[in-house]
């Protein structure tokens, strides 16, 4: 028998999780409760990127999706297939902005988006290193 750490009822060690590739130790919350907890973490998430869309870029859901559908659901410069609220980082649409004006460009990939991150989203260093990958192909 164990005490769960969230509901405090005492229960049989079955209705306890191990962590991945345990033998003996067992999670302090009962699986209904780890899964409720789990259920309110997605809620909580999915409620953060509605709040940082607003606050960061003044955007709804609804106009990301907008957007999002406007792309074809591929990256404004590659075209590579994006997706949204993904956990994935890689295949995630990202938000392309203007960080002096704030202004949102569109849904990049996230390649593109380091990439214009890195040259600090100037065209003349853009078409520097472009004209260099010409010269030296």
């Amino acid at each position: 028998m164990k005490i769960c750490s969230v509901c405090k009822h005492n229960q049989p060690l079955e209705n306890f999780s191990r962590p991945y590739k345990e033998k003996t130790a067992l999670y302090a919350q009962c699986k209904k409760c780890r899964a409720y907890k789990a259920k309110e973490s997605r809620k909580n998430k999915a409620r953060s990127w509605r709040n940082m869309l607003k606050r960061l870029y003044g955007l709804t859901p609804d106009v990301v999706q907008q957007m999002f559908e406007k792309q074809f659901e591929r990256c404004a410069i590659c075209y590579r297939n994006i997706a949204l609220n993904t956990g994935n980082t890689l295949t995630a649409a990202h938000i392309d902005h203007c960080h002096k004006t704030k202004k949102v460009r569109g849904l990049l990939c996230f390649d593109c988006n380091l990439g214009l991150g890195r040259f600090k989203d100037d065209p003349a260093s853009l078409s520097i290193a472009a004209e260099y990958l010409r010269r030296n192909q």
